[in-house]
């Protein structure tokens, strides 16, 4: 069996803030910076004191009911080579146990991990039941949550247009200036830029035609793992691949060229597991004379600190 290669933007298990212990909802209590805290006394007499609260927020993380559901009846590999590949007598289409399933059980593994990265950014729950609104429509994910006009999160103004050269050096440097002092004051490792296929590529053109203010290729690429890895003023650029189609069929924001500045773990997934992808069970019906594959867990996100998030959007046209 020969796999195609299910491409992942990156492992967002790894790279966020997880939450493994979410049922159903969560409240997520954040502290936002206080400021003039500190005021003259005058005595006992505090009449003149302006009083303060700790200035503490919530969020709320809903998990969403997911389930993986695959199946295959045996006779589909009748006469391939897959069928040498069977155990002999009553077992003979039990696959448990052979090379066959494990290569299966890969496949789906990575299909779910990618499936998750579109929910984590993408997810719509007022999507609809369309043919195809089904694969996002389960939780709401951090590009509508950031859009929700009750929160604090505003885009960078970013006139609709085509992309041209060193168009993506300009915005991510006005995403970047725009940004919270808190944002720019954390480390560079502790934040990243995840930008949309077409700024990246017209970043890497910049910087490997050494545009003015950008520099030789060197000063800001480093290889990881044999992947070249671009940065911008020490942050890491990250392309999200999937946004391309995601973008081109998403009703939350009209846009064809995306970028999010922000903390990591100011982005949070709620889960009832460590990692969904694991949570697989395979087994073979012989009434039915089926192989089957099923997951359930929950799922959803949230972000905490409206200040860790700077992002812009725009149209071709």
């Amino acid at each position: 069996m020969f796999l195609q290669p299910v491409f992942t933007d990156e492992d967002i298990m790894s790279n966020y803030r997880v939450i493994p212990n979410v049922r159903h909802t969560m409240n997520l209590y954040k502290a936002d910076p206080l400021s003039c805290v500190v005021q003259s006394y005058d005595g006992c007499d505090d009449t003149d004191y302006v009083g303060k609260d700790f200035n503490v927020g919530m969020r709320t993380i809903t998990a969403g009911r997911m389930r993986v559901a695959l199946e295959q009846c045996q006779d589909e590999f009748f006469g391939t080579y897959i069928e040498e590949s069977y155990r002999a007598g009553l077992d003979v289409f039990n696959l448990s146990g052979t090379e066959l399933m494990n290569t299966i059980m890969t496949n789906v593994k990575r299909s779910i991990v990618n499936d998750l990265v579109n929910l984590t950014w993408f997810g719509d729950t007022g999507a609809g039941v369309a043919e195809g609104d089904e694969c996002i429509n389960s939780t709401d994910g951090f590009i509508k949550l950031m859009s929700d006009g009750s929160t604090g999160v505003t885009a960078t103004t970013w006139a609709a247009g085509a992309l041209a050269a060193n168009d993506a050096v300009a915005i991510m440097r006005d995403v970047m200036e725009d940004s919270d002092p808190s944002l720019l004051s954390m480390a560079s490792a502790e934040k990243c830029f995840w930008v949309s296929p077409n700024v990246y590529f017209n970043y890497i053109a910049s910087v490997e035609g050494g545009a003015s203010g950008v520099g030789g290729d060197q000063a800001h690429m480093t290889l990881v793992n044999g992947k070249p890895v671009y940065y911008f003023r020490g942050v890491e650029v990250r392309p999200m691949y999937s946004w391309t189609s995601l973008l081109a069929s998403s009703d939350i924001i009209t846009a064809n060229q995306l970028v999010v500045f922000g903390a990591k773990k100011n982005f949070v997934l709620g889960t009832d597991t460590n990692d969904p992808s694991n949570q697989l069970k395979f087994w073979y019906d012989e009434y039915r004379e089926k192989m089957i594959i099923r997951s359930y867990f929950k799922f959803g996100t949230q972000f905490v600190h409206d200040s860790l998030i700077s992002w812009a959007y725009r149209a071709n046209s």
